[in-house]
């Protein structure tokens, strides 16, 4: 019943889910289609972990100097613009390695921005008492990931559209829990 809490709790999952669309496919996309070895594609994962990890920090640092929602608002629309990136790149071109890489890059980092910050808002809309807020938010951020892993990998190996596709969707679900979480109740 509450709405900030929902709303904010879908955004955090939502965000988990992009993540695993990333991690169930990242290996296919960039190994099998664009031919990286294991070294490669390693070194392409701890890549996007670092903008990850750096997009966390800035989140941080910006808190109390920026709105979180602003912040979080700023991952969806460049998780947005990474998944359209990736959606042209895997339908127009079929998936070049300049596109992956640098829509990886920007997908993963989005994250930063996004997860964390949903999840602190929706602690802090049910602060009594806080370990039921924080189990339900643990709980739909790993189903999201579990629904997503696998129905990113219907095309096969031969496509990166179903991937790029579910970023788009969960983007825009994410776009609309944020904007339900804010407004007032009636």
């Amino acid at each position: 019943g509450n709405r900030a809490f929902v709303g904010h709790l879908v955004v955090m999952a939502l965000s988990m889910g992009v993540t695993f669309a990333y991690v169930a496919s990242s290996a296919f996309v960039l190994q099998g289609m664009n031919g990286l070895s294991p070294v490669q594609y390693s070194v392409v994962f701890a890549a996007n972990a670092v903008g990850l990890t750096i997009a966390t920090l800035t989140a941080a640092r910006l808190a109390g100097r920026v709105p979180t929602r602003t912040v979080i608002a700023t991952g969806l629309i460049a998780t947005g613009f990474a998944g359209v990136l990736l959606l042209v790149g895997a339908v127009a071109w079929g998936m070049p390695l300049p596109v992956t890489v640098v829509g990886f890059f920007v997908l993963m980092s989005a994250q930063g921005l996004i997860g964390p910050n949903a999840g602190a808002l929706a602690s802090q809309a049910v602060p009594d008492p806080p370990g039921t807020g924080s189990a339900m938010l643990g709980f739909f951020q790993w189903c999201a990931a579990g629904v997503v892993a696998p129905v990113v990998g219907i095309g096969g190996e031969a496509t990166a559209v179903p991937m790029a596709a579910m970023v788009l969707v969960l983007t825009a679900l994410s776009v609309a829990a944020l904007v339900a979480a804010t407004r007032s109740p009636r």
